[in-house]
């Protein structure tokens, strides 16, 4: 649900702005989104009881990108907002620290997965977002990109070795146990130990690596991301893959487990 102003139950006015939406999912905009009697953006009567809410908030902006969204789940609620000040964007910023999926968004509520990630930080509202697969098709050989970037994956049942590795000379780890032992071949590779060493319920875990010298991708033609985790006692929403160049911009994959 969004506070576009449109007469348009379903955003008509602005979908062409707007970052597509997974299947099954659509927009809903009201033309008066700052009632309170349900027929405002949120379709919930808030204007009774003791403490009346008179007028809904909407963002001062209003248009995209800037927008509040909010969405119900099984679980919870969310609500987020996509940040102005670029000082809060990024995985150091509020946006990256909040706990939820999006670097440009600031994510509230009690389920930080509610609203689909294509519709709070695809498209036009998270450009430095270069991928998001969730990897939850089910079956198939595709994995579908909903960045709005169309970079659709095609599933492979084989595995590449990676040699060269490097030292852990350089990582640091922040609740993360690093293990020297059972680290993965490759370069740059490291194991983050979830399999002894339980991560927190609704917990971000953060490990960055700064090499001592700027590593030249150029060549590069694969990313890859291994975590090792026991599924039977542990529950890991998501992981985010990070990389700076040497002027401190970034570029982000969104990965989905």
């Amino acid at each position: 649900m969004y506070p576009l102003p449109d007469t348009s139950f379903t955003c008509a006015s602005w979908l062409s702005k707007l970052p597509p939406l997974p299947s099954g999912w659509y927009y809903r905009c009201s033309n008066k989104p700052e009632a309170s009697d349900g027929s405002g953006w949120l379709p919930i009567n808030l204007d009774i009881g003791y403490f009346k809410i008179k007028k809904l908030p909407v963002d001062p902006l209003n248009q995209p990108p800037y927008y509040y969204t909010f969405a119900k789940s099984e679980s919870g609620y969310e609500l987020n907002a996509i940040f102005e000040a670029k000082s809060n964007i990024g995985p150091q910023g509020l946006a990256g620290t909040d706990g939820g999926t999006s670097l440009n968004a600031y994510e509230i509520g009690t389920d930080l997965r509610a609203v689909p990630f294509s519709a709070e930080s695809g498209g036009q509202r998270d450009p430095d977002l270069v991928l998001y697969w969730s990897f939850d098709e089910g079956n198939g050989f595709y994995a579908y990109d909903y960045s709005g970037n169309n970079q659709t994956g095609t599933l492979q049942n084989f595995r590449t070795t990676i040699s060269n590795a490097e030292s852990l000379s350089g990582w640091q780890g922040n609740y993360i146990v690093l293990d020297s032992v059972n680290k993965k071949d490759g370069d740059y590779s490291i194991k983050l130990d979830f399999e002894n060493n339980a991560p927190s319920p609704n917990t971000t875990y953060i490990i960055s690596y700064i090499p001592t010298t700027p590593l030249d991708f150029s060549s590069a033609t694969d990313i890859a991301y291994w975590l090792n985790y026991n599924t039977s006692t542990n529950y890991i929403n998501s992981g985010q893959l990070t990389i700076y160049d040497s002027n401190n911009n970034y570029r982000y994959w969104n990965i989905g487990s």
